[in-house]
């Protein structure tokens, strides 16, 4: 519980958290508050939907193959051909165990169903690795898979539409997580100008930018996740530490709440919401953590990891960005650290300890594009003569073009918008709502049609977030660049 709860903390608490203060400061001390915890109970609802969508899912792959397991049992020789009969008494038999097989979270893998025995020790698999079987995939079920197998079992209008889901998906993952990456490049080289600039070292932006690429490429380069778990686990100390110091200097001093705006400009309001969105990006990380926690069903319990989890992150976010505004109005910057006082020893310490944080989490960040693009290409253009080579190079690629991103829009606040505004609304608002739509199709949308309701709402928000967000960031963009 403890460790699942810090990995979902660790996935949801970045840079997006320090530059909460800028977010409220386009929406105001009053409605910025209100906002996120709003956007945060979307959020938080559209990840329960994921989690229950993909339990139950996993329960009917699940009654499948126990049905299955059950009539190879008792007619080994039959092949592939089943009786009516039997069907009959293999699902009643899989209806038996359905409670048993939820709770503990057991099922059947099967390699080969003529092969196929019945087992004691059922508590010994994961019921994930049910679907994983079923589905032949080379991992656990992942945001993606969710969704192409929702369109799969779905209605038969919905079925051919289940590949292009999944690369949708995928593609806006890939999206999301390099948009993170060269956010990682902005913040880290904006940071340390900061601190270099003090004692007399002046160096532009883009240049500091250009030194980082070097140890962000070294850790990029690292294959196997075992070997970034140190790393890991010295950034999140580092956040820790930092965070904490942090809200040290925004607590004092504070000037009265009438100084701040209670309600900014309305103009300015796509902005916030594409600044908190993007804070709130972790959904990609929800099925992961349930995964590997040895009790998978306190994930989504009503004091579970996802629900104490999301709590306290909402309430950090909305503390982090109510004090900054307060502390620092209308001068606040597109990250909080950047505000702190250059010449104090302990902030210089804050902005070192954070940025190391951040440049120690850019690998884990990437791994998640490198995961869905590089098999995809290695099966295409493959087999190498040197494969290790090879992907090392793509990995370099794709550092390399992060870094250009970062070089061509060092705009830290503008670029967050434009990341949240663009790839997170559609993962945290747009995808969860069509497969819970889809899902629940052809067993109708409940009383006065609340599902339809609900989900009709949920994707009007991210579709207009998405519209109003992402063109009110591009406009900053080219009026900071070009105007």
């Amino acid at each position: 519980y403890i460790e699942s709860m810090i990995h979902l903390l660790k996935g949801n608490i970045g840079s997006g958290m320090f530059a909460m203060g800028d977010g409220f400061h386009n929406a105001g001390l009053v409605v910025g508050p209100l906002v996120t915890l709003m956007l945060g109970v979307v959020c938080v609802h559209s990840q329960h939907m994921l989690v229950g969508i993909f339990m139950s899912i996993l329960v009917v792959e699940t009654l499948y193959l126990v049905n299955t397991c059950w009539y190879l049992h008792v007619h080994p020789g039959c092949g592939n051909i089943v009786s009516c009969e039997h069907m009959l008494v293999g699902i009643f038999m899989s209806m038996l165990a359905v409670e048993t097989l939820y709770l503990v979270n057991t099922c059947w893998t099967i390699k080969d169903y003529a092969d196929a025995e019945l087992t004691d020790s059922v508590d010994e698999i994961n019921s994930a690795w049910a679907l994983k079987a079923r589905t032949g995939a080379d991992c656990l079920p992942t945001f993606a898979d969710t969704l192409e197998l929702s369109f799969k079992t779905g209605p038969a209008k919905f079925q051919r539409f289940s590949q292009g889901i999944r690369m949708c998906v995928n593609t806006f993952l890939c999206i999301t997580q390099m948009g993170f990456c060269c956010v990682y490049f902005v913040f880290i080289a904006e940071n340390m100008k900061q601190v270099m600039d003090f004692y007399n070292v002046t160096l532009d932006v883009h240049l500091h930018m250009f030194i980082i690429l070097l140890p962000i490429l070294l850790s990029c380069w690292v294959r196997n996740l075992k070997y970034l778990v140190p790393i890991s686990l010295g950034a999140n100390a580092l956040l820790a530490v930092g965070v904490a110091c942090t809200l040290y200097f925004i607590t004092s001093d504070l000037p009265p709440v009438s100084s701040r705006n209670y309600v900014s400009s309305l103009s300015h309001f796509p902005l916030f919401f594409g600044t908190t969105i993007y804070a709130f990006e972790g959904i990609s990380l929800v099925l992961p953590v349930q995964h590997q926690m040895k009790k998978p069903r306190q994930f989504a319990a009503p004091l579970g990891v996802l629900n104490v989890g999301m709590s306290f992150t909402t309430l950090l976010f909305i503390c982090m960005g109510f004090l900054s505004y307060l502390k620092y109005g209308n001068d606040i910057k597109g990250s909080l650290t950047l505000n702190l006082p250059e010449e104090d020893v302990l902030s210089q310490f804050i902005k070192i300890a954070i940025s190391l944080g951040i440049l120690f989490s850019y690998a884990l960040q990437m791994y998640v594009p490198i995961d869905i693009i590089w098999p995809g290409l290695a099966e295409r253009f493959g087999p190498f003569r040197h494969p290790v080579c090879m992907e090392t190079i793509f990995r370099t690629m794709l550092v390399l073009f992060t870094f250009i991103l970062a070089e061509a829009i060092p705009k830290l606040g503008l670029f967050i918008s434009l990341i949240g505004a663009v790839s997170s609304t559609a993962l945290a608002l747009l995808f969860p709502a069509i497969l819970d739509l889809v899902t629940f199709w052809e067993d109708g949308f409940g009383r006065f049609h609340y599902r339809l309701i609900k989900n009709s709402t949920i994707f009007l928000i991210g579709i207009v977030g998405f519209a109003t967000g992402t063109y009110v960031s591009m406009e900053q963009i080219i009026n900071a660049f070009f105007v």
